[in-house]
């Protein structure tokens, strides 16, 4: 049981390892890229993000009726 345990521990290390390694690189791009190519990009995906839940929240008890209906 032991070396079971060690074993999953030593495989999850690994890999948060490489994930915190792109994850960094990942941000400073994207970082870069919203910050210069895509400003409105990130501050439309926020509020429109925001919009979608409240919408979606709304109209989930609009949508899945008719879902269901053209289903069948």
């Amino acid at each position: 049981m032991a070396s079971d345990a060690a074993a999953e521990v030593s495989e999850p290390q690994p890999q948060p390892f490489n994930a915190n390694k792109l994850e960094p690189a990942k941000r400073r791009n994207r970082t870069t890229s919203s910050a210069t190519s895509t400003p409105t990009h990130v501050n439309s995906d926020h509020p429109a993000g925001e919009s979608s839940s409240h919408d979606s929240k709304s109209k989930a008890p609009y949508e899945p009726q008719p879902e269901p209906f053209d289903a069948t």
